[in-house]
């Protein structure tokens, strides 16, 4: 599982120029958004901008989610002090929800293809945005 030290939280919030506030039990993040990268820790650049727009549609911050690479996860495990959960690119049966599938909302959870693959592709657009619309009761 690779959630961020308290370090790498620093040093990511620097390097987006984010002051580094702490988590507290009032702050904790209610969101999580899980993808899988190999290739570094982080969300690509341009992934990255595209959550944010994603994020911005459904009145929340980056800074308000929490992002799970699943890379080295061998088993994925939903936090359930989080309420809302997004997985990017990761199939429905690598997740812990009987009968999850695609696009739809199943117990919190909704399951897309990568932020690439989304933002190259129309059709997909319109159904992830309409399983946000779901998912963030808009």
């Amino acid at each position: 599982m690779q959630n961020f030290t308290i370090q790498e939280e620093k040093l990511r919030n620097e390097l987006l120029g984010n002051r580094y506030i702490p988590a507290t039990e009032n702050t904790l993040p209610t969101i999580a958004v899980y993808y899988c990268n190999a290739n570094t820790l982080f969300l690509k650049e341009e992934d990255e901008l595209f959550l944010t727009k994603i994020l911005k549609a459904v009145n929340t911050k980056l800074s308000q989610i929490k992002l799970i690479n699943t890379n080295k996860m061998p088993v994925i495990v939903i936090d359930a002090k989080i309420k809302k959960h997004i997985f990017l690119g990761i199939t429905p049966s690598e997740i812990p929800i009987e009968g999850l599938q695609y696009y739809q909302i199943k117990q919190n959870v909704l399951c897309a293809d990568t932020l690439q693959t989304i933002a190259q592709d129309t059709t997909l657009k319109k159904e992830f945005w309409n399983a946000l619309k779901q998912l963030f009761e808009l």
